[in-house]
């Protein structure tokens, strides 16, 4: 018989703000970027001489906020432009792999959850 249980949890934040008082000759650029790689895997093997039973739990919690802001009462000066700009590029996998084998039987059951 085997057992397997995994989680993970990840939570992000990537924040650019602009305040007060800002003058540019060219442009003003408030930029928040976010790049993400969320992996979480979890395996079991069962084997027996007569039944062999696996079973195998996953849950991954993901959070990520971006977030660009000029700030109330903020006063920007720019002789071109003023840019706000937040992006945000995830990757999230969970993967799970549960195997059994027995002389008479073999049962495996798995469950993956992402939230």
């Amino acid at each position: 018989m085997g057992v397997g249980a995994n989680a993970a949890v990840f939570q992000g934040k990537s924040i650019a703000h602009l305040g007060g008082y800002a003058e540019a000759g060219n442009d003003i650029s408030v930029d928040a970027d976010s790049k993400e790689l969320f992996v979480n895997i979890g395996t079991s093997m069962g084997v027996g001489g007569t039944a062999g039973v696996t079973a195998d739990a996953i849950i991954s919690y993901f959070e990520n906020e971006t977030d660009a802001e000029i700030l109330d009462n903020t006063t920007a000066i720019a002789d071109r432009a003023v840019f706000i700009e937040a992006t945000s590029r995830e990757i999230v996998t969970s993967d799970v792999l549960g195997a059994a084998g027995g002389g008479t039987a073999g049962v495996s059951g798995a469950i993956d959850l992402i939230i």
